[in-house]
């Protein structure tokens, strides 16, 4: 059987808005990640 959609049928605007929302906060997700590692980077070096 089908799969019930998991969010109503959206206008391609508010579709737009959804994927940019999802896009910038992936954008943050990944700079929080990269910040992440960079302090990991500094401390390993500092130890050393």
């Amino acid at each position: 059987p089908l799969t019930p959609r998991p969010y109503p049928i959206v206008h391609p605007i508010d579709s737009y808005q959804i994927r940019s929302n999802w896009f910038f906060s992936y954008q943050d997700q990944i700079g929080c990640i990269r910040d992440r590692i960079k302090l990991i980077l500094f401390n390993m070096s500092y130890v050393r």
